[in-house]
């Protein structure tokens, strides 16, 4: 589907300026908005059975992180904090593939056995933030 989208002609326009511009939109409103508690979205893992996904936090995460208050953010949820570069230049390196229609960025290669490894050391986090005694629960948002 993305390759037939991107033979179209003037896709790449329009992509180039919408995804920036939606992006752009969304962290306004979280600048902005986002520290009331009824704007971020509730998360439904945590309001249907009580406990924290590895997730949870991340809204108020990235809002700290908006607003210059690291500390604050790696509080809410530590594993969205570190991997939020690598998540954002694997985005960015996704828009200019597209936009430009070849790698702009170089490549990151990341093996089948370190994708293992990351999915383990997430769900790992989701069970440990869960556990109710020290050290465990400074990892609850």
């Amino acid at each position: 589907l993305a390759a037939r989208l991107n033979q179209r002609p003037g896709f790449r326009v329009v992509f180039a300026v919408l995804v920036p511009f939606v992006v752009f939109l969304v962290l306004v409103y979280l600048y902005r908005y986002g520290g009331g508690n009824n704007l971020i979205p509730k998360c439904p893992v945590y309001a249907l059975t009580g406990l924290y996904c590895p997730g949870c936090g991340s809204g108020r995460a990235l809002y700290s992180i908006l607003h210059g208050r690291i500390l604050t953010a790696l509080d809410y949820n530590i594993v969205f904090v570190v991997l939020l570069p690598l998540a954002a230049y694997l985005a960015i390196q996704g828009y200019l593939k597209v936009v430009a229609g070849k790698n702009v960025l170089p490549a990151i290669p990341i093996t089948l056995n370190q994708a293992y490894c990351c999915v383990v050391v997430i769900l790992l986090y989701a069970v440990a933030r869960n556990i109710p005694v020290q050290p465990f629960i400074y990892l609850a948002p």
